[in-house]
């Protein structure tokens, strides 16, 4: 196998718990030429998080804005709240010549497939559901009524992985990076 360029939008989903966002911390920190765009969001910040740094915390009067004058890649409500992809984002990482990985659930997948088809789609998975809804317990974050309403969100989203380019099992950070890595810079190069 050769070395290739990686694509230049990469669109990495997965349920709720999964590890989506170790998993590409672990992935960017290890290649320089990957970077996160940084979404859209209506949901308050969990206390660990800052505007402009996991999420650009907005007003929904803002994000409506942004919506009506195509400011979104794509955008979606989930959980209650609204997410969304802001074509700005994308813009300002590309011209620093990075490839630019979305986290998105798969809705939003859906939406930028049909609008931006030649992305590489990865889908990360849980190794069991019973894994998951431990992660999703483990960390903190939800309640219990949260933590069954992405559960049963997660079977939903897992249901869609057969949209997607590409399936990795995160069992543990480090083999789902290498997965990774394998799928966006060791692709085989057609003779």
């Amino acid at each position: 196998m050769k070395r290739t360029e990686s694509p230049n939008l990469v669109i990495i989903s997965g349920p709720s718990g999964v590890g989506k966002g170790t998993v590409i911390s672990a992935l960017i920190s290890r290649n320089s030429s990957l970077s996160l765009a940084i979404s859209a969001t209506t949901r308050s910040p969990r206390p660990i998080e800052t505007h402009g740094q996991q999420y650009y915390f907005l007003t929904r009067d803002e994000f409506s804005k942004l919506a009506t004058d195509n400011g979104f890649l794509e955008w979606c409500e989930v959980h209650g709240n609204a997410y969304g992809t802001l074509r700005s984002e994308i813009q300002r990482l590309q011209d620093l010549g990075k490839t630019v990985i979305l986290e998105i659930d798969t809705q939003g997948a859906q939406k930028i497939k049909s609008e931006v088809p030649n992305c590489t789609f990865i889908f990360i998975e849980p190794p069991s559901m019973s894994e998951l809804e431990f992660r999703l317990k483990t960390r903190g974050t939800e309640d219990p009524e949260s933590v069954a309403r992405r559960i049963e969100g997660a079977k939903i989203e897992l249901a869609a992985k057969v949209d997607y380019d590409h399936r990795v099992v995160n069992s543990t950070v480090e083999s789902a990076v290498h997965q990774i890595e394998s799928i966006l810079f060791l692709q085989e190069v057609p003779k």
